[in-house]
């Protein structure tokens, strides 16, 4: 018991000192300069302690774009109804690495939010003009094997660019779980055939069952 009592004050010294430290992580997030802001805002996401939330939510809406960004992958992970209206906030923003960094934290969302928020995810990889930007939507939205998104990856593989049909792909891959022989460096004639067997594979499945987020299992399996 004694020995308790005498490491109280050690302990209450390191608190105080630990508590310091992330007071001084907090304002060179806030008020320090270029990537001294980024390294300290990524050392409070590094923590993944909610305390740290207001932080990131004032820091989502920085001028500088990288600052934004980052700020915005702290709160990846939270199902907040704050933190989501900064996520669909930051879709729309004018600055692309922010609305990728949105991208990231709605994909992140559990699977119930993730169902809601999926059209929103959709919307992007159909309308957004950065290659980018579509690119890690298409991703997120194979990730989350997001069945009603087929449609806009079916699409985006006829994409003129060919880091989008790539990354579609891919996603279409992950959702129907088969491969159609379709390559993203292929000459138009062939990829399109390929598309043709996606679309094919896509409507067989779809008529019997149309689940939004889990793919239906293949004939016979």
């Amino acid at each position: 018991m004694w020995l308790l009592l005498a490491a109280l004050p050690v302990l209450a010294c390191g608190w105080l000192l630990y508590s310091r430290s992330d007071r001084r992580v907090v304002a060179r997030a806030e008020h320090g300069s270029g990537g001294e802001r980024v390294a300290a805002i990524d050392q409070l996401a590094g923590k993944s302690a909610p305390k740290y939330r207001q932080t990131f939510r004032k820091l989502a809406a920085d001028p500088n774009p990288v600052v934004a960004s980052h700020a915005i992958l702290g709160l990846v992970g939270s199902n907040d109804p704050v933190d989501l209206q900064i996520f669909h906030d930051a879709l729309h923003d004018k600055r692309k690495e922010v609305r990728e960094s949105a991208i990231d934290g709605l994909g992140a969302l559990d699977k119930a939010k993730i169902q809601v928020e999926a059209p929103a995810l959709i919307g992007i990889l159909d309308t957004d003009e950065d290659a980018g930007v579509k690119g890690t939507a298409a991703q997120i939205l194979g990730q989350r094997r997001i069945w009603t998104a087929m449609p806009s990856l079916i699409k985006a593989m006829r994409d003129p660019d060919i880091t989008i049909r790539h990354r579609a792909n891919a996603a279409v891959e992950t959702i129907l779980g088969l491969k159609v022989g379709y390559h993203a460096e292929d000459p138009p004639h062939q990829r399109e055939q390929a598309i043709q067997r996606t679309e094919t594979a896509f409507r067989a499945w779809e008529s019997n069952d149309q689940s939004g987020i889990v793919p239906p299992k293949p004939a016979g399996k």
